[in-house]
């Protein structure tokens, strides 16, 4: 396998790589992937998902990165880009998904690596993102260099799962305090 290049995805795009953008979301949730979906997630609803995103694309309010491997889809990842004044410098790391026959393999990193990139070129700085505890996800964010933001306790009785936002300030690598970033609270 030829190595992984990871590169933007355009919104003129989307509908070519639609068969193979749901492969990958159906797989990873059918797989138990914490990515907002319940399994099993049938190929319509993925479809629906993917198409749904071209206008947000088009905006510029949402980057698509795709890893790719002799022109084969491997993987995608997104960054969600609020636009509030407040959250001018935030942006959201969302589905990140590898194929079942490429995870471990550095592709995850890659596409991490390169949503910073975007992240960054943008200046958006402090990057979030949400899992669930215990998912695989996890602990390679925090192998990255995340933090534990908050923390959402699940319900033991209906199985559940703590939901976790993790950020990381790229503009700070090393995780030093920076009182001047943080919004006092109030009262």
């Amino acid at each position: 396998m030829s190595p992984t290049r990871v590169r933007r995805i355009l919104s003129s795009e989307i509908e070519r790589l639609t068969p193979d953008l749901v492969d990958l979301l159906c797989g990873s949730v059918n797989d138990g992937a914490a990515l907002g979906f319940l399994p099993p997630l049938l190929p319509e609803s993925g479809r629906h998902y993917w198409l749904s995103l071209q206008e947000e694309l088009v905006a510029g309010s949402r980057v698509l990165l795709g890893a790719f491997a002799d022109d084969v889809l491997i993987g995608a990842g997104q960054l969600a880009l609020p636009k509030w004044t407040a959250m001018r410098r935030r942006a959201e790391i969302q589905k990140l998904l590898v194929a079942r026959a490429s995870r471990g393999r550095g592709v995850e990193r890659a596409l991490m690596s390169a949503l910073h990139d975007e992240a960054l070129f943008r200046h958006r700085s402090l990057v979030v993102l949400i899992t669930r505890r215990g998912d695989p996800t996890e602990q390679f964010c925090r192998g990255m260099g995340y933090r534990e933001d908050a923390m959402v306790a699940g319900d033991p009785a209906s199985e559940r799962h703590d939901v976790l936002t993790l950020y990381q300030d790229l503009a700070d690598p090393i995780g030093t305090f920076r009182p001047d970033l943080v919004a006092p609270r109030p009262g």
